[in-house]
């Protein structure tokens, strides 16, 4: 999905909201997470982020894997299944979190 379509998306998803909501509420929407509970736990400088590219299927995951691991990037986690879907974490040389995944099939 382009960029773009993604922040109309999300502006539609707060538009929702006619009242304040507490943070729980769009976490839950744009998947955010907290430092504490993280996975991998978060060890990078304050000022870090994490980006995340969503994929097709787990093969397209996997092989993303391969190529990153391949080309030097440190890895954080190998691929593995979480409660959201399939992923892996690597970290660019500014030490910011590069999430790949593959959501769960609804």
């Amino acid at each position: 999905m382009p960029r773009a379509q993604r922040v109309l998306d999300l502006i539609q998803v707060f538009r929702g909201y006619r009242r304040p909501v507490s943070g729980a509420v769009p976490a839950e929407v744009l998947g955010l997470w907290s430092r504490n509970s993280v996975e991998p736990a978060a060890t990078a400088s304050p000022g870090a982020s994490e980006v995340a590219f969503t994929f097709e299927n787990t093969a397209a995951v996997e092989a993303t894997f391969a190529d990153w691991k391949k080309r030097g990037l440190t890895i954080l986690q190998e691929p593995v299944r979480m409660d959201f879907g399939t992923t892996f974490v690597a970290t660019d040389p500014d030490g910011h979190r590069l999430r790949v995944f593959v959501p769960e099939a609804a």
